[in-house]
């Protein structure tokens, strides 16, 4: 499985979509944290490559990570709410579609 991660081939929504096509037995595993601080937002304006990349995924590394960095300092803290609540939409996302 590849990572979606920082230094990786997977580092950014916007530019996973060519590999999901070219290699269609792709296994992702989701650590869209990476994402989040790269693009520098949520992804709003990534769900489609978010979702292609989520029917690839076959682990779930629960990093909640936020626009400004790849982890946050504690997803119980009030502070970090919104950020948790996308994670956990990307999370259930996977679970359902190994259902």
């Amino acid at each position: 499985m590849h990572e979606t991660h920082r230094g990786k081939f997977s580092f950014h929504s916007a530019g996973i979509e060519k590999y999901l096509l070219e290699n269609p037995a792709i296994c992702l595993t989701a650590d869209f944290s990476h994402w989040c601080s790269v693009s520098g937002f949520y992804l709003q304006n990534q769900t489609q490559n978010v979702f292609n990349a989520i029917e690839k995924c076959h682990h779930i590394h629960a990093r909640v990570g936020h626009p400004q960095a790849a982890k946050v300092t504690d997803p119980r803290a009030s502070e970090w709410q919104e950020a948790l609540n996308y994670h956990i939409v990307w999370w259930n996302a996977i679970v359902s579609n190994h259902k």
